[in-house]
């Protein structure tokens, strides 16, 4: 299983390259609330969080505060990709999920 830094900086670097500029850590408003995505561009509106145990993400990251998000990235607000550390356990299979989230935010712009 990942760690928060290596699976923050496997998408920091994915990011990067697709020609985002990401600021670590960034304070997010989310309807009065501020949660803090391991990345995010503001200028782009584009960033991710690697959802850990490590982290205590889930107790930021609600149900509700997700459904949020979603609703930002259906109205073309935000994209946020949410990667929860069960779903990508290696490198490998973090990166293919940021890759395939990039492809998607690219044709929706």
């Amino acid at each position: 299983m990942l760690d928060e830094r290596t699976g923050a900086a496997c998408l920091k670097e994915r990011f990067t390259k697709a020609g985002y500029a990401i600021e670590e850590n960034f304070p997010y408003d989310v309807d009065g609330a501020t949660i803090y995505l391991d990345g995010y561009d503001p200028e782009q509106k584009v960033g991710y969080e690697f959802l850990t145990t490590e982290a205590g993400d889930r107790q930021e990251l609600t149900p509700e505060i997700i459904a949020l998000l979603e609703a930002r990235a259906e109205d073309g607000k935000a994209w946020i990709l949410l990667v929860d550390e069960v779903d990508a356990p290696e490198v490998t299979d973090l990166a293919f999920a940021a890759d395939r989230f990039l492809e998607q935010v690219a044709s929706r712009k």
